[in-house]
C-alpha cells in the first residue's frame, strides 16, 4: 500500500510516495503563488501522478496526508489559523477537493506535528515522550506525551513554543505579544534586530540585502563583532526556550531540526550542556538529538498519519 505525504512550505512544496513508512519516490517544486494555496493544488495533483510513475504506475494510492504551517484540527480536517503565505487556505475544503481526484482517506496536520511523527520512526520507535523543535524562519514545536500527540482543547497545545514569553520587557512579536522566543531569535526577526544595533553599518552584514540566518552564522564564524554578539544572543534565547519546553513536558528526547541546524552537532552539544546544567534533579536526563530526516520528516509523517486514518477507516 502506498500513501502520499505533502509538506507545504512558504516557498516550496515537498512530496513523497511512502510504503511501509519508507519514502520510495519524492519531488520538490517551487510554489506557483504563495498568496494562494488553491492555485497550487492542481500542481500537487500532477506531482502525485509523477510520483506514481517514478515508482510504479500501477501502485494504488491508499491515502493522502498534507502538512501545513498552520494550527490544525486534524480530526475535522480544518485549518484553524490564517498563515501569511496562504491567506486563502482557511477557506478551502481540502478533503473535498482531493476527493474529486482520489477517493481515499485524507488528513491535514500541522507541519511540526507531522515532522515529529516522521522523526520518531527513525529515532526510537519505543519512546512515548519527545519534543521536536525546528529553528528557522520561525520556531516550530510539537510534543508527544505518553505516546499521544499533545493537542489541547483549542488544538494548539505544544505547538506554540516559539511564542512563549522569555523577555517581559521585549519587543512586540508578530503574534501581537511581547518578548516571544521568535521575536528575540528567529529568521524573520533578524533584519529588524540588526537595524536596532548602532554598529550595524560597520558590520559585514550591512552589505547583505535582507540578511538570513546563514549570513549571520557565516559572519559570526568569520569574526564579525556584531554578528558574534547577535549569534550569542540567539543561542541564549534558544537555550532558555528549550529549557522551558523540557521543564513543561519532561521528554525523553529533545529533537532539534530546521534550517538553522546546519552546524548541527556543535549546536546539539551546546544545548545538551546547557540543559544538563539547568537541571535541578540529580537523576534528570533528556537526550538532545538532531533530526534524522530534517528535510523529509514532514512528508513521511503526513503519509504515516494518512495510513493510520486508512487503517481506522
Amino acid at each position: 500500500m502506498a500513501f502520499v505525504g505533502i509538506d507545504v512550505g512558504g516557498t516550496r512544496i515537498k512530496m513523497g510516495l511512502v510504503k511501509q513508512k519508507k519514502m520510495v519516490s519524492s519531488s520538490v517544486f517551487e510554489v506557483k503563488n504563495n498568496h494562494s494555496l488553491e492555485a497550487n493544488l492542481p500542481l500537487i495533483i500532477e506531482e502525485i501522478k509523477a510520483l506514481r510513475f517514478a515508482f510504479d504506475a500501477s501502485e494504488p494510492i491508499e491515502g493522502i496526508g498534507m502538512a501545513l504551517p498552520c494550527l490544525i484540527d486534524h480530526k475535522k480536517n480544518k485549518i484553524l489559523s490564517d498563515y501569511v503565505k496562504y491567506p486563502d487556505a482557511k477557506n478551502i475544503d481540502l478533503e473535498a477537493w482531493f476527493n474529486k481526484f482520489y477517493k481515499v482517506p485524507f488528513i491535514i496536520e500541522n507541519d511540526a506535528r507531522a515532522a515529529l511523527v516522521g522523526e520518531i520512526e527513525g529515532i526510537d520507535q519505543g519512546t512515548k515522550d519527545a519534543v521536536l523543535v525546528t529553528f528557522g524562519t520561525g520556531i516550530g514545536t510539537a510534543v508527544l506525551l505518553n505516546g499521544t500527540m499533545l493537542r489541547g482543547f483549542n488544538q494548539f497545545a505544544g505547538n506554540l513554543g516559539g511564542h512563549q514569553t522569555i523577555d517581559v520587557f521585549g519587543d512586540k512579536c508578530n503574534c501581537g505579544d511581547i518578548g516571544c522566543s521568535e521575536s528575540l531569535a528567529s529568521g524573520w526577526a533578524l533584519h529588524s534586530i540588526l537595524e536596532t544595533e548602532k554598529s550595524y553599518e560597520m558590520s559585514s552584514l550591512f552589505k547583505v540585502k535582507n540578511p538570513q540566518m546563514k549570513d549571520l552564522f557565516k559572519a559570526a564564524a568569520e569574526g564579525d563583532t556584531l554578528a558574534k554578539s547577535v549569534y550569542n544572543r540567539y543561542l541564549k534565547a534558544w537555550s532558555y526556550t528549550l529549557k522551558n519546553l523540557v521543564y513543561a513536558y519532561d521528554p525523553e528526547y529533545l529533537i532539534l531540526g530546521g534550517g538553522v541546524m546546519t552546524d548541527g552537532e556543535n549546536l546539539r552539544e551546546y544545548f545538551q550542556t546547557f540543559i544538563d546544567k539547568a537541571n535541578w534533579l540529580s537523576d534528570f536526563t533528556v537526550k538532545v538529538v538532531l533530526a534524522q530526516k530534517p528535510d523529509w520528516a514532514g512528508v513521511i509523517g503526513a503519509a504515516i498519519l494518512a495510513q493510520e486514518k486508512e487503517i481506522a477507516h
